[in-house]
């Protein structure tokens, strides 16, 4: 991987729980979109730097405009999440018993339990009949 300064726009850490219950902690990093001028190109790209440490090596993504490019991280991001989960995993948020929800855009947290358990009846106004 070549030798570039990168700066870290954002990194969230995540547990996964493989299907026989081991678990490794793991944080996810986007950096900020760089201009990406290559010699071959006479266009200008944009690319961002997405680290999964310590599942892989940190890689670029490459888009034509700097919001995509982190548009694109971000949905590498969700891939590899949807790879885990489809092996049988589960990926929670750190610290909490919370599942990421691969389908949201923000990755959930998905409510818990505790969460679900809503008290409907005392929110209910009494009806005007």
């Amino acid at each position: 991987m070549e030798d570039v300064e990168v700066t870290w726009l954002v990194e969230q850490r995540f547990i996964y729980k493989a299907r026989d219950e081991r678990s490794v902690e793991f944080i996810a990093r986007l950096s900020n979109p760089q201009v990406w001028e290559t010699d071959e190109s006479r266009h200008t790209a944009y690319r961002c730097r997405v680290g999964m440490h310590p599942l892989g090596e940190d890689r670029w993504v490459t888009s034509i405009s700097g919001f995509t490019a982190l548009c694109s991280a971000l949905d590498h991001i969700r891939t590899v999440l949807r790879f885990l989960v489809a092996d049988g995993g589960r990926v929670y948020w750190e610290n909490s018993e919370d599942l990421v929800d691969l389908d949201s855009p923000w990755f959930g947290p998905m409510p818990g339990p505790k969460e679900l358990r809503l008290d409907v009846a005392s929110c209910l106004q009494p009806s005007q009949a």
